[in-house]
């Protein structure tokens, strides 16, 4: 009995002590001592030759050596192979991490990480020694924990863009192909946006995830699925639990080449019907010169939703997210990833369980701190129409970005200086405004409503960074130009100028019969336009009028000022205190003042 108990345990805990080393094979990581070659910060990446030899070790098992490997960039047939290779510590590269094993101590997937310091790009490059079988990847970066992080992300995401106001909990996804026999797979991942305060604790994890080919398809009808991952690699930005397709139809592209990304452009122009804003810029940019994009790419903001490229021409992969090109369709599931490695952001004491960086990098480039105020003031022109005999509206806006909460943080020690800073306001159905510099220019734009006729207003506001690099540069442009599309908050006001009001009559002829207190609201229920509210009070003095909800929370001030006795008319759009649309239902009007308290329902379409 006590024989059998024994061999029971015995099993027990080799099944455990098994299991146990699979979970830990999972995770890329070890302990690097003084001395360890790995730790090199000097190692030369650039150099071709007889290759180098790297140490792999699985399962704990003794590391196999590799002799002869060729770095991605002189590998044959690679895409990172380019004439003019985009690697080099002139173009803004710097080595963050290695790690190439030892004769004693490997680890499961050999790899490093550079970093370009001009364009943000944190690139992870693994190499396939244990021969992974699956021919594509995706890698997922993200942060390791979100109450240690930083604004980093910021330039993927168009929502919570902003140094103050970043997504913790982002993950970065990537898709590539990888060589089922020992060979490179990579991913760029935009690491852009810069924090001055990020946590001195912050570590990335990066997963590596086989990807079953069946799975997926390819709704473009330019490429293929493998030039996409090759020649445009996706890379995209999600949430746990998000959908990665769609999150990788709507991320970045990084194109191999200019021609690529114009297929992409074209592929897009074939893919849509009728004769959208976009398609003459489109189209001049595909007819254009072959060495550029940049130029074209401004007028293109709003399609386009955010650029990082060469100025005057593009020499190296850049990234370029706008919707609809070479999507992708089916399902990529979730699974257990292949390996896992942490990556801690700051030097310090070495820990057992992250590589920490070879040397301090001030990662990230720019953020805009915080979102911007746009003061939009509507003014609404009632005028009596003789030959028809009743009144008319027509409504102009006023957009003007104020400055003052336009604030950004530029990093210094990116070896670049920042030369201009130009904004412009992007719309859904039209082209951008022209560019204005935030410096020395007002940023000014204006919409209007008559009749049926009707210039929208916008919906976003595109940022152009214009960025000299201080140092001669290899195969990089000198000039980087930096395109952005963020949210904006609004500051509404409104006038009502003109001698008629909402019903009608002409004012100094017929006027509603109203008693103190009593309200008109025209129309109620309102409508997309909104509606206007016409009351009378007798006495003079201050005057609130309050939106409130159903619970009776107030929502939106309309009058908060002395008025005289009489009869008095203010517009309401339908939007809260913040400039944001209100869900159709039912609120309340509250008018408070010398005359008493008065309120009354509105219904809102």
């Amino acid at each position: 009995m006590r024989k059998t108990l024994l061999l029971l345990i015995g099993l027990i805990c080799a099944v455990f002590t098994v299991h146990a080393q699979k979970k830990a094979d999972a995770h890329v990581s070890r302990y690097m001592s003084p001395g360890d070659p790995n730790l090199n910060p000097n190692w030369n990446w650039t150099v071709n030759g007889s290759g180098h030899t790297m140490y792999y070790s699985t399962s704990g098992q003794t590391p196999t050596a590799l002799t002869n490997v060729q770095l991605p960039f002189y590998t044959q047939g690679h895409t990172l192979n380019t004439y003019e290779k985009d690697m080099y510590p002139e173009d803004g590269w710097v080595l963050a991490y290695r790690d190439f094993g030892t004769p004693t101590s490997a680890p499961a997937i050999p790899f490093f990480v550079l970093y370009n310091k001009y364009r943000g790009i944190f690139r992870v490059m693994c190499y396939n020694a244990p021969n992974i079988s699956a021919n594509y990847f995706r890698m997922e970066l993200s942060f390791w924990d979100p109450s240690k992080s930083g604004a980093l992300f910021t330039f993927n995401d168009e929502t919570k863009a902003f140094k103050n106001n970043y997504n913790a909990s982002v993950i970065e996804s990537a898709m590539g192909t990888v060589p089922v026999y020992r060979g490179w797979a990579y991913a760029d991942f935009t690491m852009f946006g810069f924090d001055p305060g990020l946590h001195p604790d912050a570590r990335l994890r990066m997963k590596f995830y086989q990807v079953d080919e069946s799975q997926i398809n390819l709704a473009s009808t330019s490429f293929t699925l493998n030039e996409v991952v090759n020649e445009a690699t996706p890379t995209a930005s999600r949430i746990t639990g998000g959908d990665i397709v769609d999150a990788v139809n709507k991320g970045h592209k990084y194109y191999k080449s200019v021609n690529k990304a114009k297929k992409a452009l074209q592929d897009k122009i074939d893919k849509t019907s009728g004769t959208p804003w976009w398609k003459g810029p489109a189209t001049d940019l595909i007819t254009g010169a072959v060495g550029t994009i940049a130029p074209y790419i401004g007028g293109l903001m709003g399609l386009v939703t955010s650029f990082i490229g060469g100025k005057n021409e593009q020499k190296v992969r850049e990234p370029m997210k706008f919707e609809g090109a070479i999507e992708l369709q089916g399902t990529i599931n979730s699974v257990t990833p292949s390996f896992d490695i942490d990556f801690a952001l700051s030097p310090g004491t070495q820990m057992a369980d992250a590589y920490r960086p070879l040397r301090t990098i001030k990662w990230g480039v720019f953020n805009l701190n915080n979102i911007p105020v746009v003061d939009e003031h509507t003014i609404y022109e009632e005028f009596y129409h003789s030959y028809w005999g009743e009144c008319e509206t027509e409504e102009s806006t006023t957009h003007d970005l104020d400055k003052s909460t336009f604030n950004y943080s530029f990093n210094t020690q990116s070896g670049m200086t920042l030369t201009s800073v130009k904004v412009a306001y992007t719309y859904r159905r039209k082209a951008p405004t022209s560019y204005y510099n935030i410096a020395t220019q007002d940023v000014s734009a204006f919409s209007y409503y008559y009749n049926g006729f009707s210039s929208p207003g916008p919906n976003g506001i595109a940022v152009e960074l214009t960025l000299s690099i201080n140092s001669p540069t290899r195969y990089s442009d000198d000039e980087l130009v930096v395109y952005k599309v963020y949210p904006y908050s609004s500051n509404s006001t409104y006038q009502v100028i003109g001698d008629c009001n909402p019903y009608g009559y002409r004012l100094g002829t017929e006027q509603p019969v109203l008693a103190p207190g009593e309200f008109m609201v025209s129309p109620n229920p309102i409508k997309d336009k909104g509606a206007q509210l016409t009351f009378r009070i007798e006495k003079e003095g201050h005057y609130t009028l309050n939106i409130l909800d159903v619970q009776g929370r107030e929502i939106a001030t309309l009058v908060d000022d002395n008025r005289k006795g009489g009869i008095h008319t203010v517009r309401w759009n339908g939007n809260d205190a913040r400039g944001k649309m209100l869900r159709p239902g039912l609120y309340h009007y509250l008018l408070n003042g010398p005359d008493g308290s008065f309120s009354g329902k509105i219904v809102k379409d």
